[in-house]
C-alpha cells in the first residue's frame, strides 16, 4: 500500500486533479477467509470472492444449478464463474446467473443491464484447500461509487459431492459503509441450520466425493481421481440440514450383511448365558465375539464424527473485510 501512495504522490506533481480524484474514488481492502471447523473438521477449496453493485446472483434454492456453480460444487473450479462474472457488454451490463421473472422459475445467464458492471473485481484466494486452522488473505483496490459495495463468495466444502457455500442474495453482505467510513467487518459463512449447500448436480457417494485423500484415518475411499466423476442428477439446490452425509453410502451392502451376521452371532451368545447361566470362559467368549464386531467396524465404517458441520457452533469459516488506511 505505501507503494501505492508514493506513486500517487509522484503523479500529484504531475496531474494534480487526476491523482485526487483517484485517491478519493479507490479504497484498499484486504479480504481474510479462515477456516474456524475443528481439528479434523471440513476443508474448503480456494475461495472465490467478487464485489458488484448488487447485480450478481450465483444461485436460488429450490432452481437447478449452473455449470459455473456445479463446477465449484463438484470439482471446486472457480474459472468459469470468474469467466462470466467479468464478462461485460457495453450496453446490456454483466452477466448475473438467476431468471426469477417467468411463470416458471428456472436457471439460466441473463445480462443486468447494469453498466456499473463494468467495475466488478474478483479473484480466486489462494490455491490450495484450508484445512481447519488455515487462513488466506487477498488485497483489492476498490472503487467507491457503488460498483463494489456488495460481497459475494462461493466455495465447495470437502469432502462432498457437490456441497457449497455461497451468499444466496446478492445484496447480503452490503460494504458500501465500509468503503466509504473504513474499518472492518466480519460475518461467519457455513453455519448450521442451512449455511451449506447441496448444488444436486451428483449422487452422494464417497467414491466419487472430492477431497478423501485429505481426511486420512477415516476409512474413506480414493474419491474421484478427476473431475465430473460421479453420478449426474438435476435436482434442484438445497440446504444441507441435519446430519450432512445421511444420504452418502457410509458402507458397502456386502459389509453391513457381515456386520449384521457378527452381531446376530453375539446375540446368540448373549442369549445362552443368560438361559444357561454363567460357566467359565463364557464371558469371555463373548467379549471377544463383541470386540471382533468393533474391530470388524473400525475396519469398514467411515468415521465421520468431526465432519459434521451442522453441529459447528459458528460455522465453517469467518471472513473479514478489512479497509486498509496506510
Amino acid at each position: 500500500m505505501k507503494k501505492v501512495l508514493i506513486a500517487l504522490a509522484a503523479l500529484a506533481s504531475i496531474t494534480p486533479g487526476l491523482s485526487q480524484t483517484q485517491a478519493q474514488n479507490t479504497v484498499g481492502v484486504r479480504v481474510t477467509i479462515r477456516n474456524i471447523a475443528p481439528a479434523r473438521g471440513v476443508a474448503i477449496t480456494p475461495p472465490w470472492v467478487g464485489f458488484h453493485s448488487g447485480s450478481f446472483d450465483s444461485y436460488n434454492g429450490g432452481l437447478t444449478a449452473l455449470p459455473a456453480i456445479e463446477q465449484v460444487a463438484e470439482d471446486g473450479n472457480n474459472a468459469l464463474l470468474s469467466r462470466q462474472f467479468n464478462d461485460f457488454n457495453r450496453t446490456r451490463g454483466g452477466y448475473t446467473f438467476i431468471d426469477n421473472s417467468r411463470s416458471t422459475p428456472r436457471s439460466r445467464l441473463v445480462r443486468t443491464g447494469d453498466r456499473s458492471d463494468r467495475f466488478r473485481q474478483d479473484a480466486t484466494l489462494g490455491s490450495s484447500a484450508l484445512l481447519p486452522g488455515d487462513s488466506v488473505s487477498e488485497f483489492f483496490e476498490l472503487r467507491r461509487n457503488g460498483s463494489n459495495d456488495f460481497f459475494s463468495y462461493v466455495s465447495m466444502v470437502l469432502p462432498s459431492n457437490d456441497f457449497f457455500l455461497a451468499n444466496g442474495s446478492p445484496v447480503a453482505h452490503d460494504i458500501g459503509d465500509l468503503l466509504d467510513n473504513g474499518g472492518r467487518t466480519s460475518f461467519f459463512i457455513g453455519t448450521p441450520g442451512g449455511g451449506v449447500n447441496d448444488a444436486g448436480t451428483e449422487r452422494e457417494n464417497f467414491r466419487f466425493s472430492a477431497g478423501n485423500g485429505l481426511f486420512p484415518n477415516r476409512n474413506l475411499p480414493s474419491g474421484q481421481s478427476g473431475p465430473n466423476q460421479g453420478q449426474s442428477v438435476s435436482l434442484p439446490i438445497s440446504n444441507v440440514e441435519g446430519f450432512p452425509f445421511r444420504d452418502f453410502r457410509l458402507i458397502s451392502r456386502g459389509n453391513e450383511s457381515r456386520l449384521e451376521e457378527l452381531e446376530e452371532a453375539v446375540a446368540r451368545a448373549e442369549r445362552r448365558i443368560r438361559r444357561l447361566g454363567l460357566f467359565p470362559g463364557a464371558r469371555d467368549l463373548v467379549d471377544t465375539l463383541e470386540q471382533r464386531v468393533e474391530n470388524f467396524r473400525d475396519d469398514v465404517e467411515i468415521d465421520l464424527r468431526r465432519l459434521n458441520f451442522n453441529r459447528y457452533q459458528n460455522g465453517i469459516a469467518r471472513v473479514t473485510i478489512t479497509v486498509i488506511t496506510d
